[in-house]
């Protein structure tokens, strides 16, 4: 048996490859086999996410776990653990810096005895691996904190001037001595 698997893109309406991975292989293999659907490099650090129905992170699976409480990794968790569970999504995150990501939604089962993943169905252009600098720029910088201005620290007429407090004695910071 074999799981059927689609890939979607929150940047690209149009972009889908159906894919279809043995039951046996394990997250590593899907891995491989979206690098391959993509046509990205296979240096990208990536991850895949296993998220509730309201994409709540559960859990972060990455490519190597160095974690001792948590010592999942794509190359030892099988597939078949994370589809079988009805109410959990799967996101493949594929630029940790900026969190793009494709969707993985489980669609069915084939009874193909094949032993190798491929893909089915190709639509659309994948998005880039890497953001332009322009491209970048606009996707950390289009929603910029509030920076505090200087007229956010002046003081109101209503408050005392720092340098007026009768209580404040800076004798306690000099000293005779000539060597401090």
């Amino acid at each position: 048996m074999a799981f059927k698997l689609l890939l979607l893109s929150p940047e690209i309406e149009d972009f889908e490859r159906l894919l279809e991975v043995p039951e046996a292989a394990t997250l590593f293999d899907l891995h491989q086999l979206i690098l391959q659907a993509v046509d990205y490099p296979s240096n990208l650090f990536t991850s895949f996410m296993l998220c509730d129905e309201d994409y709540n992170v559960l859990q972060e699976i990455t490519n190597d776990s160095t974690s001792e409480e948590d010592p999942s990794s794509m190359q030892t968790t099988s597939l078949g653990e994370v589809i079988n569970q009805e109410d959990r999504q799967l996101v493949y995150i594929f630029d940790t810096l900026t969190e793009r990501c494709f969707f993985v939604k489980y669609v069915g089962t084939s009874p193909s005895c094949e032993e190798e993943a491929k893909v089915l169905k190709s639509k659309g252009n994948a998005p880039s691996p890497i953001l332009s600098d322009a491209e970048m720029d606009a996707l950390l910088f289009e929603n910029p904190l509030d920076e505090p201005s200087f007229e956010d620290f002046s003081l109101d007429e209503d408050e005392e001037d720092f340098g007026e407090d009768a209580s404040f004695d800076d004798s306690d910071f000099y000293s005779d001595n000539p060597d401090y």
